[in-house]
């Protein structure tokens, strides 16, 4: 499943052993009527019956793993009663593994909305912080803090696409100024409120050098964050194969505490004249944004792994390949007839040896001449090839001649 702004793309392949005559597909019970994209609703459905020289299925072109998350983001705990004063838990990671040497990892978050009850245009913002390493090292490798910023009660899909390959040639694009994915640091300074700490580094690959080290809409030019673009529902990572190897990835997210946009100062990261870490705590004991009223839930929805190769090689199998924008794609039933080598209408050329001449078949017992009527059986049996287009009225067997023996025609 991959989301292309706010809709979902779904793609599958079903496969029956053998070629196969397919008709009355269905999914669910709505029957496919053949059209495809917006004329049947989003649905686009490409068959492919196994017989020799049909080419290959285009529709579905890589093969992926969904790992269902469903994990609601865990967030600040408050004291009920007065739900601005910090309980004494903080945020944790919440973790996904990919597939062994994956081309791109996808994950997808739900938002609930974004919004203060008593304050319906205020801009609020929530930080995400994500690590990864390859399994079997220690180290984890931070990428950029990423802040996402909205004013809706509408839930909204947002995914991080990270995609291995090669890094990312030149300056980011320009990201959205008044909703999405507005920010991206490089490095956060600690906060200024007691004890301290906090604070964020992000891996040396994703900075082109010191300095520069915020990524937002005017900066896109002189900023030193590298290989990172935003958008308003999508952050793209470029991740160089050979500065992050082949293997499985583990990969872990965190959110901080929401916060008002109008207090924040992006270029010094202070948030009403203090810089705050939200992620940790502080001595005093508040968040930056009461809790109550706040509609801010974030679900860790799903992960998905994908390699860019055709699901199926083999040539010699029945293919359906379903592509389904915005809607459920259920079960899918069709009538599969299996197809046989069979001289019929499932002919090719590799299947047929090459034409030969005549050839006369030898004789086990002689009928003697004037002995023979129609209400004798005379039978034989050989092998028989036939060239792949044979002309019409083409003798199969014939005995005595023409015109005055038997013979059998195509």
């Amino acid at each position: 499943i991959e989301l292309v702004g706010q809709d979902e793309l779904a793609e599958a392949v079903h496969v029956l052993a053998g070629p196969h005559k397919l008709r009355d597909i269905r999914l669910g019970e709505t029957t496919w009527d053949g059209l495809a994209g917006e004329g049947d609703s989003g649905l686009e459905i490409e068959i492919r019956e196994g017989r020799p020289g049909e080419p290959a299925p285009s529709l579905v072109r890589r093969i992926g793993r969904t790992d269902d998350l469903g994990v609601q983001m865990s967030v600040h705990s408050v004291d009920p009663e007065n739900q601005v004063v910090f309980a004494g838990r903080v945020p944790v990671y919440h973790g996904m593994a990919s597939i062994d040497r994956p081309d791109e990892v996808w994950v997808h978050f739900l938002i609930a909305g974004l919004l203060r009850q008593d304050a319906l245009t205020d801009k609020l913002r929530v930080p995400l912080r994500i690590r990864m390493r390859r399994r079997g090292d220690n180290a984890w490798r931070r990428l950029p803090e990423l802040h996402y910023m909205d004013s809706t009660q509408a839930a909204r899909r947002i995914q991080i696409k990270i995609l291995f390959g090669e890094a990312a040639v030149g300056s980011p694009i320009p990201p959205p100024a008044q909703r999405g994915f507005v920010e991206a640091r490089k490095w956060v300074p600690a906060q200024t409120l007691a004890p301290g700490g906090g604070g964020w580094t992000a891996d040396a690959y994703f900075s082109a050098g010191a300095g520069g080290d915020v990524y937002r809409l005017g900066t896109e030019g002189t900023t030193n964050v590298r290989n990172l673009n935003l958008q308003a529902d999508q952050v793209t990572v470029y991740l160089d194969r050979g500065a992050w190897p082949d293997g499985v990835y583990e990969i872990e997210v965190v959110r901080g505490a929401t916060f008002r946009n109008a207090l924040f100062t992006s270029s010094s990261y202070q948030h009403s004249g203090q810089v705050w870490d939200f992620f940790g705590s502080h001595e005093g004991g508040t968040l930056p944004l009461t809790r109550e009223g706040l509609l801010d839930t974030i679900t860790l929805r799903r992960a998905v792994s994908v390699r860019h190769r055709p699901p199926v090689s083999r040539r010699d199998v029945a293919l359906i390949a379903v592509r389904a924008r915005n809607r459920a794609v259920g079960q899918l039933s069709v009538l599969a007839s299996g197809l046989v080598r069979d001289l019929g209408g499932y002919v090719a050329a590799d299947y047929m040896t090459p034409a030969v001449g005549p050839v006369t078949v030898a004789a086990e017992a002689t009928v003697p001449d004037g002995t023979f009527d129609k209400t004798k059986n005379i039978a034989f049996e050989c092998d028989v090839r036939l060239p792949v287009a044979p002309a019409a009225r083409s003798v199969l067997w014939e005995d005595g001649g023409t015109g005055i023996g038997a013979a059998v025609y195509i």
